[in-house]
């Protein structure tokens, strides 16, 4: 971050970057809309702490999980309430520390995975933005039952920035056996659906870079290897030239 400010160089943080002994969960755990009004304070002090403590830092953008994962729970008689509370409670944290914090969507809250619903919801605040990331809405395709191609068409466009990366097979995260054994895997150009890729890279690609938005790589090199890894980056720069 340091280099980034004295050279001028554009970069985002992925919230929590700071975790404390208090917040005794998987730091990606996102409460903002549980049920547990514990839970949910827990999440808005990590924020504004993570927020205060990196407040002099020139970041262009700031990506949180929002949503949390919830597959079953329905009953919440408040959810309504608490989701335009919560909404309304992170903009005003990025309004305090002058910062765009974007919600990374994810379909694993059955309460809240409309992607229709996202863009209605989030556009109305100045501060807050929707992160569309490759993978994530991949998984949510198969796990809310949507065609992703059509998803990702809607969302590119009220999209703030992405994340880009890809897996193999029509299951979702733990069911998933490549998610399982390389977790995210780097785009490259070759990647087809025919070879029972996510989607065709190249495609995705071209519509991103047609949205001239922020396009992060965030990807493991677990699957085979750096070599890949490397020539998959080389590719896609050149390409987009």
């Amino acid at each position: 971050m340091d280099k980034c400010d004295k050279y001028n160089i554009k970069y985002s943080i992925h919230l929590p970057l700071y975790v404390f002994d208090w917040y005794n969960h998987d730091y990606l755990s996102a409460f903002f809309i549980n049920k547990d009004k514990v839970l949910r304070e827990k999440s808005f002090r990590l924020l504004k702490e993570n927020l205060r403590k990196l407040q002099f830092k020139k970041v262009e953008y700031y990506v949180i999980h929002f949503p949390g994962v919830n597959h079953k729970d329905r009953e919440f008689d408040e959810f309504e309430e608490v989701l335009e509370d919560s909404l309304d409670r992170v903009n005003q944290l990025a309004k305090q520390y002058n910062v765009k914090i974007l919600l990374e969507y994810f379909g694993s809250n059955i309460l809240f995975n409309d992607y229709n619903e996202w863009i209605i919801r989030i556009r109305k605040y100045f501060n807050l933005g929707i992160l569309v990331d490759t993978g994530h809405l991949y998984f949510a395709s198969k796990l809310v039952g949507f065609e992703f191609e059509e998803s990702f068409n809607v969302l590119k466009k009220a999209a703030f920035a992405f994340h880009f990366w890809t897996v193999k097979g029509s299951e979702y995260y733990l069911n998933n056996e490549y998610y399982k054994k390389y977790h995210h895997i780097v785009p490259n150009l070759n990647q087809e659906k025919k070879d029972d890729w996510a989607f065709n890279t190249k495609d995705i690609f071209n519509q991103m870079i047609k949205e001239n938005k922020p396009i992060i790589i965030e990807a493991s090199n677990y699957y085979k290897g750096d070599i890949y890894y490397r020539e998959s980056l080389k590719g896609l720069i050149e390409y987009n030239r």
